[in-house]
């Protein structure tokens, strides 16, 4: 959290995700404090334009580990927090993000699922890249969402 990029991260995912929706970023660390002390985050960055130098967070995910979750499994991890810029949404950014993040979890952490809360507008994105809808369409914050699950290629669990 004291890497240089984790506050544009954090910005990205107030105005994306959390901003529409009438919530904030200082309103979801409030309500859930571990989630960012105790997860790994994967941010996609471009240079800023001419000028501006720096990097600029373009796309951000976060991976809370079984630790950090009520009720989940041993050896499954959550992703969550997903945004990318919208003017960059369908460029491939998000693909890269989810694909960095289940390397990690598989290979690293040695993690045996991982699932998501997926808003009904984003489950074609993420059953393109293989996790399934499991269970019924719930709500949460408002929104419509499926419950979606993803096992590493060749898994028993699938």
């Amino acid at each position: 959290m004291d890497h240089p990029l984790y506050e544009a991260s954090c910005e990205l995912r107030n105005r994306v995700l959390l901003e529409p929706i009438g919530y904030s970023m200082d309103k979801f660390k409030a309500d859930y404090p571990a989630v960012d002390t105790a997860s790994d985050h994967f941010v996609a960055v471009m240079d800023h334009p001419t000028g501006q130098g720096g990097k600029r967070v373009v796309g951000v995910v976060v991976l809370v580990p079984p630790a950090g979750l009520k009720n989940a499994a041993p050896g499954m991890g959550k992703l969550m927090q997903m945004a990318v810029e919208p003017q960059l949404q369908g460029s491939g950014i998000g693909r890269q993000l989810v694909a960095r993040l289940e390397a990690h979890a598989y290979g690293t952490l040695g993690y045996d699922r991982l699932f998501c809360h997926a808003r009904v507008d984003a489950a074609e994105f993420y059953a393109r890249l293989g996790w399934t809808i499991e269970g019924e369409l719930f709500q949460e914050a408002g929104i419509d969402h499926y419950r979606m699950e993803h096992a590493p290629a060749g898994s028993d669990s699938r």
